[in-house]
């Protein structure tokens, strides 16, 4: 087994985006099975802003 089924979830805002995508490439082209879910208005850490939002 390739390893565990993952979830990214990524800002188009977040300054590590370009790095975010690639490793969900790279974990693919390995066979994990990956959903990667692009919030397009969204910076990064928008997952702690909860409480704000």
């Amino acid at each position: 087994m390739p390893g565990c089924p993952t979830i990214i979830g990524v800002g188009d805002h977040d300054f590590p985006y370009d790095v975010n995508l690639h490793f969900a490439q790279r974990l693919k082209d390995v066979g994990v099975d990956v959903t990667l879910r692009c919030y397009p208005t969204l910076n990064h850490g928008f997952f702690s802003h909860a409480n704000v939002s």
